[in-house]
């Protein structure tokens, strides 16, 4: 989101300058950040941490804002929007516990940012990227340093889990790095193929309700053994629809994918039709 104050999730701005509210409702900053830090460089972050301490003023980080939970505002404080510091590059790292390729990324650095940054240097068929289900989520940030689900999850684990080495700035506005080695109470995270996917869509509307919530039940039971297969899969429902928006799975072929995804005879009862 190329804001530095707007969320996407609106509950957490508390229609604070709604346009769907009455005209007649006054318009106020509310739950929104009362200053902004258009952050370029590390020193940026360092100065707003200084004057946040310094007046006490609540402080927020923000990237792209993709947070449902509300962490990309806050009534009343400064915000440190890090969208802006791009940079990806693709390395060679060595240290015992890895050897080979690697990106180094900056705070801003969206994942398709860092696909075309393998692209550029001629490795898209052997760098995996374990980034976001949106290519616009900023790999670094609230996004790895929350786990990091992925497309790519059940194959190469969280984006938390790839992580080799961070350059963050602390709270006390000091630059320092976090390894295994080195700070390591400040690292959060431990350590050429096809592509398969899929989608599936049915509707309440077009059933009866009873086979309708069978079919998610069954759907349920198989989806421990679809992820122990390698897939990933992001699914949505409620009382007159259910989708499946994607399936993918990494190094599989579209054979591959509809085996995984037919029922197993361990299912203790007959599937619905649907």
């Amino acid at each position: 989101m190329d804001s530095s104050s707007a969320v996407m999730a609106p509950f957490f701005a508390n229609q604070s300058c709604d346009p769907f509210q009455p005209r007649e409702r006054p318009c106020t900053l509310g739950n929104y950040v009362v200053y902004a830090v258009d952050a370029r460089t590390p020193g940026d972050i360092q100065a707003a941490i200084i004057f946040a301490k310094k007046y006490n003023i609540r402080f927020v980080v923000r990237n792209t804002g993709h947070d449902y939970n509300g962490r990309s505002t806050g009534a009343g404080a400064i915000s440190v929007w890090v969208r802006n510091m791009k940079g990806a590059k693709v390395v060679d790292w060595a240290d015992k516990n890895y050897q080979g390729k690697a990106v180094t990324v900056a705070a801003g650095v969206q994942g398709f940012e860092v696909m075309d940054a393998a692209n550029a240097a001629g490795l898209v068929a052997g760098l995996a990227v374990v980034g976001g289900e949106c290519p616009t989520v900023s790999l670094a940030g609230g996004y790895t340093q929350g786990g990091g689900h992925s497309a790519l999850s059940t194959g190469f684990g969280l984006s938390a889990d790839n992580v080799l080495e961070w350059e963050l700035v602390t709270a006390d506005a000091k630059i320092v790095k976090a390894s295994r080695t080195v700070n390591a109470d400040l690292y959060w995270a431990h350590s050429d193929a096809v592509f398969g996917g899929a989608t599936v869509a049915f509707f309440a509307a077009e059933n009866n309700a009873t086979v309708f919530y069978k079919a998610i039940d069954a759907f349920h039971e198989e989806l421990a053994a679809m992820a122990d297969a390698g897939t990933m899969v992001v699914y949505y429902f409620a009382a007159a629809f259910f989708q499946i928006a994607p399936i993918n799975a990494y190094n599989k072929t579209e054979a591959e994918v509809r085996n995984d995804c037919q029922p197993k005879p361990h299912d203790q009862h007959a599937h619905p039709r649907y």
